[in-house]
């Protein structure tokens, strides 16, 4: 490209286009960028390390890429994002506007309000590992976006130094454990999203900023309880009966066979006693008692006599 030598470029804005291949490694010899937009592009590949050279940088959009590898911890406390701007800044940034999405939703900024955006989308790439813990450092951002990737491992304690951040999405990854209790102090935070990980435990409580947060900021964790979610914290789902004999084991019902075979036996003695009762007390019904059983005794051997010949022959 004929701007790879210019140190007066200020900010690079090629997104969406159909660039393809990687970032290039001369991106260091651009020392004084400020903005970095390259989203909605094909660029693949790891973020080169050359990047961490750009000590200059406030804004980064590498989203809707399919970029891959680790997000280092290299790229994030060499050079945390700076904080003053001389004239010369003023007056590029008046003359500067750029789209970046913020609060989910993508917004167009210009003039002076440039100079105190911060932010970093890395969202809807192919990064893997786990979130450095050193974004932390980066006290001044106000969005930072790492969704739609394949993170993994816990949410970063030190998530509750960024003081000024108003947009923090971290949905659609493989993140696991507790949502760190500390984030309550982002007091600046207007929107949040942890939805669709591998979170466990309880959601933040429910004060400040966070009482504003719906379920959807954390639906499909299914390990996660705790308001605004429907799960409730401590109460365990309720388990199917299992058998206390070993020979039920195959058992597939819902009936404890051992307490049917105890209610089947008593029940089956309780209507002989009292068979037996009745004949002993109503003679009448004693003598039809035993007139059956013998007209019974004598049929089934007439059936035998009758029938063994021919059941013989086969």
């Amino acid at each position: 490209m004929t701007f790879y030598n210019s140190s007066k470029i200020f900010a690079l804005d090629l997104s969406h286009n159909n660039l393809t291949g990687s970032i290039p490694k001369w991106i260091d010899r651009l020392y004084n960028l400020r903005f970095l937009l390259l989203s909605y592009n094909n660029l693949e590949g790891e973020i080169p390390i050359q990047l961490y050279r750009l000590d200059q940088l406030t804004l980064i959009d590498l989203s809707h890429n399919h970029l891959s590898g680790n997000i280092l911890s290299w790229m994030i406390y060499s050079h945390p994002f700076p904080q003053q701007y001389d004239s010369y800044d003023n007056l590029f940034s008046s003359q500067q506007s750029f789209e970046f999405t913020t609060k989910n939703v993508s917004l167009s900024y210009r003039g002076s309000i440039i100079q105190y955006f911060t932010g970093i989308d890395f969202s809807c790439n192919n990064f893997i590992g786990e979130i450095p813990p050193e974004i932390g450092n980066l006290s001044m951002i106000k969005v930072l976006n790492l969704s739609h990737n394949s993170l993994t491992g816990p949410i970063p304690p030190t998530f509750s130094n960024l003081k000024e951040i108003e947009s923090l999405d971290l949905s659609y990854n493989k993140l696991d454990g507790e949502i760190p209790p500390q984030l309550i102090e982002l007091f600046s935070l207007e929107f949040f999203s942890v939805a669709h990980n591998n979170l466990s435990g309880k959601t933040l409580a429910r004060v400040a900023q966070f009482a504003t947060f719906e379920e959807s900021c954390y639906k499909d964790n299914p390990f996660l309880c705790g308001e605004p979610l429907p799960k409730i914290c401590g109460v365990a789902m309720p388990s199917s009966p299992t058998p206390t004999s070993t020979n039920n084991e195959d058992d597939g019902g819902f009936m404890d066979m051992e307490v049917f075979y105890v209610t089947f036996g008593v029940a089956y003695i309780i209507v002989m006693l009292v068979i037996g009762a009745v004949l002993y007390i109503n003679p009448y019904w004693r003598r039809a008692w035993f007139h059956f059983i013998e007209v019974s005794i004598n049929n089934c051997y007439y059936f035998l006599v009758d029938n063994l010949p021919i059941l013989s022959r086969f």
